[in-house]
């Protein structure tokens, strides 16, 4: 009688991990259409550029800025790629680690691109580089939250799972 009263509750704690997983992962997605980064020329905000992660994604960075660019694109798509792939895993039972796995990526991939960009502005031989400064926005900070939740969450649902199998085995 007990193992009945079990299974529906396992079932109900398994669809709601899928939701929260599902939920992360998509909110992350959803960010890469908010600001992503500014470019300003000097204090004045009349020289500012707005990019998007679908912008950063799509070439309009790097051609935009053809000596700050570089690779800030294929950061920005793995960084996607990843959390699309988390997103995907997320609507089938189980792959608990590897939506874990997947989100982790996609958290190295934003933070070489924070790096990058910075980096690439800084050490630029452009004549302009000296005036031209780089602040990354909430799109940016929001993706990178909602794609370590996923990661962490979902780690913590596979050791959860490991240790109720485990529990059943003995």
């Amino acid at each position: 009688m007990s193992t009945q009263m079990e299974e529906p509750d396992k079932t109900s704690q398994s669809k709601q991990r899928q939701r929260i997983s599902i939920t992360t992962f998509g909110l992350a997605c959803l960010c890469f259409l908010l600001p992503f980064c500014v470019l300003t020329c000097g204090n004045d905000r009349i020289d500012e550029k707005t990019y998007s992660g679908i912008d950063m994604m799509l070439l309009r960075f790097g051609n935009e800025n053809p000596g700050f660019g570089g690779y800030a694109d294929i950061f920005t798509i793995l960084a996607f790629v990843m959390i699309i792939g988390g997103l995907i895993l997320s609507i089938f039972k189980g792959n608990y680690i590897w939506r874990s796995i997947s989100g982790s990526a996609a958290v190295v991939c934003l933070m070489i691109l924070y790096v990058y960009v910075r980096d690439q502005i800084k050490y630029s031989s452009h004549e302009m580089a000296n005036f031209i400064e780089v602040k990354f926005r909430i799109g940016y900070f929001l993706a990178l939250f909602f794609a370590l939740v996923g990661a962490i969450l979902n780690f913590r649902y596979d050791r959860e799972e490991k240790a109720e199998k485990k529990k059943a085995g003995t």
